[in-house]
């Protein structure tokens, strides 16, 4: 019985430690429940609320219109895979 019990424990030990040989790669899944009009419209409320001042409304509402924030989100982790894997490789 003991026997078993240790054989047991000694296979899940095993068995979670080569979880680092099968290494998954993550996806990411980018859905965004906002439509620009909600920022536009919450980008005003803070302008109005002076939060922000006219020439960051401006700004920023031109960044909302020309999707530059989510285009940054994604050149930003292209650089993080990047360097992932830039790190990977220089580590085999």
């Amino acid at each position: 019985m003991k026997f078993s019990f240790l054989m047991l424990f000694y296979i899940f030990i095993c068995s979670c430690g080569n979880g680092s040989l099968n290494e998954a790669k993550g996806e990411l899944h980018y859905q965004n429940n906002i439509s620009k009009g909600q920022e536009l419209i919450d980008l005003k409320e803070a302008l109005d609320k002076n939060a922000i001042t006219e020439e960051e409304f401006l700004v920023m509402k031109q960044k909302i219109i020309d999707d530059v924030y989510i285009k940054e989100f994604f050149e930003e982790l292209k650089k993080l895979d990047k360097s992932e894997d830039d790190t990977e490789s220089a580590s085999i």
